[in-house]
């Protein structure tokens, strides 16, 4: 597919991205402090923190890794798709590689049954998406 000639679609395309983008970290930075806040010894300060506490220790570790690495991840695009848009779709597909492992480690969590994983997969399919069919996002802006 052609870049698109119209700027102001190539600009509306830019911030969708960046809006998807913010949405997708919106789910690993709450993870994050969740199983930061049970680390820490501050579970009283978590959703449920009984719950939230037998979560985190019946959790393996590649599911509790995939959250931090994730939130790099995205924070890393974020950068990128405005300085460096070359990087942006590497770093997508890591992205949703992690979240992929992450989430199939979860599966057999009898305690974790959140739809989660099928709203950040879905997220993470719509800027995949997105970015194949708009390569003008993949270019430094003029």
């Amino acid at each position: 597919m052609q870049p698109s000639a119209q700027p102001g679609l190539t600009r509306f395309a830019r911030h969708l991205f960046t809006a998807l983008l913010l949405a997708q970290l919106i789910l690993p930075l709450f993870f994050t402090l969740q199983i930061a806040l049970v680390w820490a010894g501050a579970d009283a300060f978590t959703v449920d923190p009984e719950r939230v506490r037998v979560m985190v220790q019946e959790t393996p570790l590649p599911a509790i890794i995939a959250p931090i690495l994730r939130c790099g991840l995205i924070t890393a695009m974020l950068y990128t798709h405005h300085r460096a848009p070359r990087w942006t779709l590497s770093l997508l597909v890591s992205s949703i590689l992690v979240h992929i492992i992450g989430w199939t480690s979860i599966i057999g969590n009898p305690y974790f049954d959140a739809p989660t994983g099928y709203v950040t997969l879905t997220i993470g399919s719509a800027l995949l998406i997105l970015l194949m069919l708009n390569p003008a996002l993949q270019k430094p802006r003029a």
